[in-house]
């Protein structure tokens, strides 16, 4: 059999993305694969996200915004939003997202 979901390391050109990348299970919001400038943005090893979800690092999500946010993603196909990501040393980061995809793919930049 092949490697478990997220064992193996992120395609070079995402991985070198100066965007931070996070795919997402779109029902359970676990981190599926995550690129190495999402790690550095927030602190974190790669392992230790890929055991976490969205609600782990981001205090403004619930449950009615993800619902929001997903019936968005299958109406348009993507979706462009800013809310915060908590890094581990607790510092709040605002971030600007896209989502687009089956998976839920999000790229992420520091908003200005």
């Amino acid at each position: 059999m092949g490697e478990p979901s997220g064992s193996t390391r992120p395609s070079p050109l995402i991985d070198g993305s100066n965007d931070a990348v996070e795919v997402l299970d779109p029902v359970t919001m676990h981190f599926l694969d995550i690129n190495e400038k999402a790690c550095l943005d927030l602190g974190y090893h790669r392992q230790e996200m890929l055991s976490m979800t969205v609600y782990d690092i981001d205090p403004t999500l619930k449950q009615s915004l993800h619902m929001r946010i997903s019936e968005k993603l299958r109406e348009y196909g993507f979706v462009i939003m800013e809310s915060l990501h908590q890094r581990k040393d607790v510092v709040a980061v605002v971030y600007r997202a896209q989502a687009c995809g089956r998976e839920f793919v999000e790229f992420r930049s520091q908003a200005d």
